[in-house]
């Protein structure tokens, strides 16, 4: 067995998988917050938004310990591999189940090259460099529910 092979991927989130009570109105002021924020990598970047995401809706903290530990898009790739992730989506599979993209609801976490991003409905938000971005939910190539 190769290296590859033998190479277990860390579970990146083990508590419950439960959206808290009424978390729409946390929801909402979570997204309307974080529009006003510039991308920053590390910070402010695709996953740390997703990771976020999935936090409000949990209740629980999921980005903290990983703030500010790269400061580039290269820099998160090797971030990703240091904590034990080949990549974006095995972070996120590692703990939330993949479902079809007709079956993603508000607030599920999707895929478009390579960035994470959150379902709203009929698209998609997304961090990227320049800004807040809007994919139409359909052409997302990955979807994880959340609770």
């Amino acid at each position: 067995m190769s290296d590859a092979e033998n190479t277990t991927i860390p579970v990146f989130y083990d508590g419950p998988i439960i959206r808290v009570p009424c978390w729409e109105a946390a929801w909402d002021e979570f997204l309307a917050d974080y529009m006003e924020l510039p991308h920053e990598w590390g910070v402010a970047d695709c996953v740390h938004f997703a990771m976020n995401n999935v936090g409000v809706l949990i209740g629980a903290d999921l980005t903290s310990k990983h703030l500010r530990q790269y400061e580039t898009q290269l820099g998160a790739y090797k971030y990703l591999k240091k904590i034990g992730y080949p990549s974006i989506a095995d972070l996120v599979s590692s703990f939330l189940p993949e479902v079809p993209i007709g079956m993603v609801q508000r607030g599920d976490i999707v895929l478009f090259e390579d960035c994470t991003g959150v379902c709203y409905g009929a698209v998609s938000l997304f961090m990227g460099e320049a800004g807040f971005e809007r994919v139409a939910t359909p052409v997302c190539t990955k979807a994880w529910k959340v609770g």
